[in-house]
């Protein structure tokens, strides 16, 4: 995957084999984040059932500010129909940055960001979901920590099999270096909240390593013009009763 910036103008690539295989075109330079500007960004790659599929920020919509779509290949070179996964009535409310973890019962589960949200501007939702194809027919909730936090900006999700029989999902946001737990299939109740050692930043992962109980969590910076963002990273040793 590669972005191409010549003029102010933006496209993204999906090269296979050494060739272009998809592409999606459009945006401008300048605030690419604001309403009326018509890019796309904030991609995520999930590989489910032998297909590739892609989920995205979509400014194009004349009808929405933001919206999370998706597109599916079974080949990397052509691609299906663009299909809405999280879209606001609202021309304002923008929801982004969605990420997909896998649960071990085949349910998937989507988090974003929802700008305009009653819960708190960019409030972190999510959604799940039998089918990573129709998250678009499920209502999204927003994570609420047990002790009444609710976290905001850039989610991501991941999940380690870990913490009992179902696993532990984990998410963690801009707003806080907490991580936010869950051993219960995503059950809304169940999002605990633990402190991380690494820092903050607008562009997180976590990447669970292969002993099946560490998670690599790194961090970018905190966004903005003319800031230097260091990228940090730790890995941290899962355990069920004290967190990281």
């Amino acid at each position: 995957m590669g972005g191409q910036i010549p003029g102010g103008a933006v496209a993204v690539m999906v090269a296979g084999d050494g060739r272009v295989a998809g592409q999606w075109a459009v945006g401008v330079g300048g605030d690419a984040a604001g309403n009326g500007n018509t890019p796309v960004w904030e991609l995520f790659f999930l590989v489910s059932d032998g297909k590739l599929i892609v989920y995205y920020s979509d400014q194009r919509d004349p009808d929405h500010g933001q919206k999370i779509v998706h597109q599916v290949s079974t080949d990397i070179r052509n691609w299906g129909p663009i299909v809405n996964d999280v879209a606001m009535p609202t021309f304002s409310q923008r929801p982004g940055t969605a990420t997909v973890a896998k649960l071990p019962n085949g349910n998937y589960v989507m988090t974003y960001e929802y700008g305009g949200s009653p819960a708190g501007h960019f409030a972190v939702y999510y959604k799940i979901s039998s089918d990573p194809e129709a998250f678009g027919s499920v209502t999204g909730v927003s994570l609420r920590s047990t002790d009444g936090l609710v976290p905001t900006s850039t989610p991501y999700i991941t999940w380690l099999p870990t913490g009992g029989p179902n696993g532990t999902l984990v998410v963690g946001a801009y707003s806080t270096s907490d991580l936010f737990p869950n051993s219960q299939n995503g059950a809304a109740n169940a999002w605990t909240r633990i402190s991380s050692n690494v820092v903050g930043g607008y562009s997180r992962g976590m990447l669970p390593l292969t002993d099946g109980h560490s998670l690599l969590v790194l961090s970018g910076g905190s966004g903005g013009s003319n800031v230097r963002n260091p990228v940090t990273y730790r890995p941290s040793t899962w355990a069920a009763a004290s967190g990281t």
